[in-house]
């Protein structure tokens, strides 16, 4: 048998081709960090625009069906931060007890005590801090009061110790400034909560009651 010799078509490398790849990559990189940079610019530029304009709840609407989606996402996401830039910061609470009734002391205030659980997440306790502390109605009705929070245990040690009976969390407890016990309210109500809730812890009247 005949060896046929199997040629094969070879190419001269320069060093221009060696480093091409190398050259690529560093430019695509470039070119994404550039576009990076121009989305964070006009991200910021979008939620400024939207703090300040009052057609914010107009825009959600026409979003999706006049802009290219990447455009559209940049927006919507704009938008959430300008709600949340304009939202009331909550009511403040303090984690002190016996700072905050020496402070109510001190000032002649009445003491709300609001009692969350230690043990586990209050759904009622999140919607609480999210639907009615975090209102400019909440820092009006709640200005009279020095406040604080507290977490308990599964003994439930201030229902106990303020003989409450147990009717769901958060629970609201209501102090005069020398220590004696007003009146609490637990649970959350099922309409109107923000103002209901407010208006069950103004309503607790002064001077002792069990």
């Amino acid at each position: 048998m005949r060896r046929v010799p199997l040629r094969l078509p070879v190419r001269a490398v320069n060093e221009s081709d060696i480093h091409h790849g190398d050259t690529e990559s560093t430019e695509v990189h470039g070119e994404v960090t550039i576009a990076r940079a121009e989305e964070r610019a006009l991200f910021g530029f979008i939620s400024i625009l939207l703090r300040v304009t009052p057609w914010t709840p107009c825009l959600r609407g026409e979003l999706l069906r006049r802009c290219p989606a990447p455009f559209a996402f940049l927006l919507l996401a704009a938008v959430a931060l300008a709600d949340d830039a304009t939202r009331p910061a909550a009511v403040e609470f303090g984690k002190d007890l016996v700072a905050a009734q020496t402070k109510a002391k001190a000032d002649a205030k009445p003491l709300l005590v609001l009692v969350v659980p230690k043990w586990f997440a209050s759904p009622e306790v999140s919607r609480l801090d999210r639907d009615v502390l975090a209102t400019d109605d909440a820092k009006r009705s709640l200005d009279s009061f020095v406040r604080v929070r507290v977490e308990e245990s599964e003994d439930r040690e201030v229902h106990a110790r303020h003989r409450v009976q147990f009717r769901g969390y958060p629970l609201a407890v209501v102090l005069a400034a020398d220590g004696s016990f007003l009146g609490s309210t637990s649970g959350l109500p099922a309409e109107d909560t923000a103002k209901a809730w407010l208006l069950r812890v103004a309503s607790i009247a002064p001077g002792p009651r069990r």
